[in-house]
């Protein structure tokens, strides 16, 4: 099929001679990391990925396209790219859908904004738009990126899109400035070399809870925090008075509202509660007698880290066993 007519399904993919062209201003580094949040097919992100020897990673909307990118790059999320943010990457390709959104902003320069967290300090920037929307681009890249070059297309694949192709890296802090006169693209020198990833990654961001607890499931922190749970829900429930802080410690605790999910300082963590009715000798004296005591525990699995966090606490002594 003809590029426009791929163009018209949302599928915007770079030719391969450009692919080929921007692979020669890039240096290898073994240990670092690639994510193409349009990633389509994965043609694109696999050329420049062997290229730089990167672990390759993938957003692709289409499940087709996500299923045939999958025998390409080394891992491939298939959903909205807008539902999901990243972290930790050594270099960003990123050749978004060319249109506007619903409220007017342009489609390319929303991409850029959500996944510029993607890169880390010194990551190298891969950006493909067509030249007249480099204006509204300019704000976005000039207040994040050095060395910033813009490539034209070599004629002939100029001509469907007129596009072009920007290299940047980015800085520590916003700091404006200006954008350079776009030239045009040729073989280069390995100019842009790429750094070190530091723990990349692709979450979800945005979900609901059931949508979080789907994706909470699919690791294997989730058989550790689930296989004991025994205790049934109180889903559905609903007290005369509302709930006061001892009664929901107590709840939790206890057990009864496992399975639900909480925010704190914009983490999310499900929660799992026991309540564990324990026995001890205690000697008084020349005498011994048991008692028991209680020990609560509260485990959150934190949705985004697959982090298992535990708090126990041993409560006061209850009253003696009788004989």
């Amino acid at each position: 099929m003809r590029l426009e007519g791929r163009a018209q399904a949302g599928f915007y993919p770079t030719p391969e001679s450009v692919l080929a062209l921007i692979a020669t201003h890039l240096g290898r580094n073994y240990n670092s990391s690639l994510l193409d949040p349009c990633a389509g097919e994965g043609v694109a992100a696999a050329k420049i990925g062997r290229q730089i020897e990167a672990h390759t990673v993938g957003i692709e909307l289409e499940a087709g396209r996500a299923a045939l990118s999958k025998n390409r790059l080394k891992q491939v999320f298939q959903g909205d790219a807008f539902d999901h943010k990243a972290e930790g990457f050594s270099l960003l390709f990123l050749n978004p859908p060319y249109d506007y959104t619903d409220g007017g902003e342009r489609l390319e320069v929303k991409f850029l904004r959500h996944y510029l967290s993607s890169l880390v300090v010194g990551g190298v920037l891969i950006y493909i738009i067509p030249e007249h929307y480099l204006e509204a681009a300019k704000g976005v890249l000039t207040t994040w990126f050095d060395k910033l070059s813009i490539y034209r297309f070599p004629e002939e694949e100029y001509k469907a899109y007129q596009q072009v192709v920007i290299f940047g890296v980015k800085r520590g802090g916003a700091l404006s400035a200006g954008l350079p006169a776009v030239e045009p693209l040729e073989g280069g020198e390995f100019e842009y070399r790429i750094p070190q990833g530091r723990g990349a990654e692709v979450y979800m961001a945005g979900m609901d809870e059931a949508q979080m607890v789907a994706e909470a499931m699919q690791g294997k922190a989730w058989n550790l925090l689930w296989d004991a749970v025994k205790v049934e829900s109180l889903e559905g429930a609903r007290p005369l008075l509302p709930w006061r802080e001892g009664h929901l410690a107590m709840l939790v605790a206890g057990g009864l509202v496992n399975g639900t999910v909480i925010a704190h300082q914009g983490q999310r963590f499900l929660l799992r509660g026991m309540v564990k009715k324990n026995t001890r000798t205690v000697s008084e004296g020349n005498q011994t007698r048991e008692t028991e005591y209680l020990t609560s525990s509260i485990t959150m699995l934190d949705l985004k880290s697959a982090e298992l966090i535990k708090v126990e606490e041993q409560s006061k002594e209850l009253t003696p066993i009788e004989n």
